[in-house]
């Protein structure tokens, strides 16, 4: 019996079969009897696709648009934002290097959490797996995170940007001055204090006379010297003096963003010019020393060169004598027992009291020439920045003087216990001014 004959006949009884099942039902049975049959020589079409293919095809394409889906939206910085990050780094400074070309751009090193998707992602994986009994080599999700835009490495070099020729320009204008005004001894940038003796920890002692910086170093001066060093060349320098102004943080708790604008902008922006530098090491401020006492002999007349053979650190005598005038029996460098003047304004930038720092006219730091000098014509020798200076020039002990915002009333004194006895890292109550023993001709 040929084919035709048999679907006839299946077809004709089909129709006169009382209506027991549904059409599709009866179809069915039509298809299964013709295909079961052991005589039927009726072909069967093989198709590409068969459901084993259908699966993995479905997998595939659901590991593409998942991965798709993940590394696009994870470029975008206000997705980033708003997903939670776990920190790997975080470096200094920000903003400065924007601004200020040789700072790196501060920034939070995370790395996304891909936990859910990752898990979606393995599971299409091992579903793969399964069908084809393959291994398919993957990167980890981490190790492809890395390479996404926007999402930095974790051993990123610092970063050193190239000055500007009008930055070139203005920093060699700068240090020009600075060195102009040490050289001429310009009575407006250093006080001279002449030779004499003091009455110190019951001894009589005698002073050599020495110059002494008006002012505490400021973020400009600062900022000059690592400019030049930049300009030089001397990057290894540049990196141990550079300030660190995670510190600002630090002080109130990393998890506080109080501090950000003054981590992003102290040392950066012109409005802080005239602040003093903090943040920064006594290694830091001994190269800055060295750094000024090089640049000077190097523009200055050859038998004028004995007169400028050091520029350093105060010692603790000296900076007590210069603070009291020269031996002025008075608690602080004014004269007077009181913090405050006659008007009622204090005469010191320190803490009041308990979370006062405001009562005294400044929440951090102000101004390098802020308040009253003492009667040497020197300003903030008490409060602001916590001085650092050398207990001992032989051998050299390190400590602080005078006290600074952070401090309180009897740590202002010049004879006050030192709060920061000790302390060379960088921190941000402590800075710095300069000093320069005369050997003659002045």
């Amino acid at each position: 019996m040929d084919k035709d004959t048999t679907l006839n006949q299946l077809f004709d009884a089909a129709r006169t079969t009382p209506p027991e099942y549904s059409f599709t039902e009866a179809r069915q049975f039509v298809v299964n009897q013709t295909v079961t049959n052991s005589g039927s020589t009726l072909p069967t079409k093989q198709s590409f696709f068969t459901l084993k293919i259908w699966i993995m095809l479905f997998s595939i394409t659901a590991v593409l648009t998942t991965s798709l889906f993940l590394f696009k939206d994870n470029t975008n910085p206000n997705r980033i934002a708003n997903q939670k990050v776990k920190p790997i780094t975080a470096v200094v400074d920000s903003n400065f290097y924007e601004n200020n070309p040789g700072q790196k751009i501060e920034q939070v090193k995370s790395t996304p959490t891909y936990s859910s998707a990752k898990l979606l992602v393995n599971q299409l994986i091992d579903s793969l797996k399964i069908i084809n009994d393959i291994n398919p080599p993957i990167e980890d999700i981490s190790t492809i995170a890395e390479q996404v835009p926007g999402i930095p490495k974790s051993d990123d070099p610092y970063i050193f940007a190239k000055l500007t020729e009008k930055e070139i320009k203005e920093t060699q204008k700068q240090k020009k001055a600075m060195l102009r005004a040490l050289e001429k001894m310009d009575k407006k940038s250093y006080a001279f204090i002449p030779s004499g003796s003091i009455e110190y920890t019951g001894k009589t002692v005698s002073i050599q006379s020495f110059i002494m910086q008006k002012t505490e170093v400021s973020n400009l001066e600062y900022r000059t010297f690592l400019f030049d060093l930049l300009i030089q060349g001397r990057k290894e320098e540049f990196l141990k003096a550079k300030p660190d102004q995670k510190q600002w943080s630090k002080i109130v708790g990393p998890e506080n963003s109080t501090m950000d604008p003054l981590e992003n902008m102290y040392f950066s922006h012109p409005g802080y010019n005239n602040y003093p530098v903090v943040n920064i090491s006594r290694e830091g401020a001994e190269m800055y020393c060295k750094w000024v006492l090089e640049e000077l002999r190097k523009q200055i007349e050859t038998e004028k060169k004995q007169q400028y053979n050091t520029v350093r650190l105060p010692s603790r005598i000296e900076w007590v004598y210069a603070a009291s005038s020269g031996g002025l029996n008075f608690p602080y460098p004014w004269i007077g027992q009181f913090l405050r003047n006659s008007e009622g304004c204090y005469l010191a930038n320190f803490q009041p009291s308990i979370n006062g720092y405001l009562e005294d006219g400044g929440l951090f730091t102000v101004g390098v020439n802020s308040y009253e000098p003492n009667r040497s014509g020197i300003y903030n020798l008490s409060g602001n920045v916590a001085e650092m200076v050398y207990n001992d020039l032989n051998p050299k002990t390190h400590g602080t003087a005078g006290g600074g915002w952070m401090n309180s009333a009897e740590e202002l004194k010049i004879l006050g216990p030192d709060p920061y006895s000790g302390v060379t890292s960088p921190h941000p109550c402590i800075g710095f001014r300069v000093v320069m023993t005369v050997t003659g001709g002045w």
